[in-house]
């Protein structure tokens, strides 16, 4: 499980590196993942420090932090 879900983090942070700043429904969305699956990795990546959330008028949004390295 623990693997599935650094894998499933590690395809969060390569959407956002590509894509920038986007929504949570919207990352979900593309990347085919369930709601568990998602909010897994998320807690993950933030854990790490990797990604920062914050809320809009449509709901959240994620991005990568500034000082993340490749």
């Amino acid at each position: 499980m623990e693997d599935r879900v650094g894998k499933t983090a590690g395809d969060i942070w390569h959407y956002l590196k590509k894509h920038g700043d986007s929504p949570t429904l919207k990352v979900r969305m593309e990347l085919d993942l369930t709601q568990s699956q998602f909010y897994l990795a998320v807690g993950w990546l933030l854990r790490e420090g990797n990604v920062q959330l914050r809320r809009d008028d449509q709901g959240f949004r994620i991005s990568l932090k500034q000082s993340v390295a490749p």
